[in-house]
């Protein structure tokens, strides 16, 4: 159980990793598809990007903040990416993705919508898919034990019972 509680913990990491990794490197103008993105629209903490110097008066401590650095045309400015969900509520929900996903087919209300997402979610169901066929190997082995033992006790009943009237057949 440990086992499977530290592979959901991995899993959760990676999907958040995933998930900021791809609102780093995209545009948040015209990218809104990551399930980091979409949770952020559902709690109504969106992502926005500000420049450093006015992100130095209007950053709030309850916000988490990520540097990015860009150019054009050699002027080069430096962006903040701030808001978005808090990470205890990103892990959370990490967290209930990749449980979900280990032990089902996931729920859909936090789903892949990327290539990076969706090739994580197939990988993750795989896994989830081999923890579940080890389980069922193991609930069978037990009842193919047991149902090989009952029919030993059978056998060695019916042999007793034998034994038992070949004995008393015979005057001792």
């Amino acid at each position: 159980m440990s086992m499977f509680a530290l592979i959901a913990h991995w899993m959760a990491c990676i999907w958040y990793f995933i998930g900021q990794k791809e609102i780093e490197v995209n545009d948040l103008s015209t990218w809104e598809i990551g399930w980091l993105h979409e949770l952020a629209k559902r709690l109504g903490t969106p992502y926005v990007y500000v420049s450093t110097l006015s992100a130095s008066t209007t950053l709030n401590s309850t916000l988490q903040s990520t540097s990015i650095n860009t150019s054009s045309g050699g002027n080069s400015s430096s962006l903040e990416l701030l808001g978005g969900p808090s990470i205890r509520s990103s892990y959370i929900t990490s967290l209930y993705f990749a449980l979900s996903s280990l032990t089902s087919v996931g729920f859909g209300n936090v789903s892949a919508n990327t290539d990076a997402e969706k090739i994580f979610s197939i990988c993750t169901m795989l896994i989830g898919g081999r923890f579940a066929f080890s389980q069922t190997t193991d609930i069978t082995s037990v009842f193919l034990s047991v149902q090989c033992a009952r029919r030993k006790f059978q056998t060695l009943w019916v042999l007793t019972l034998v034994i038992i009237k070949i004995c008393l057949n015979f005057d001792i």
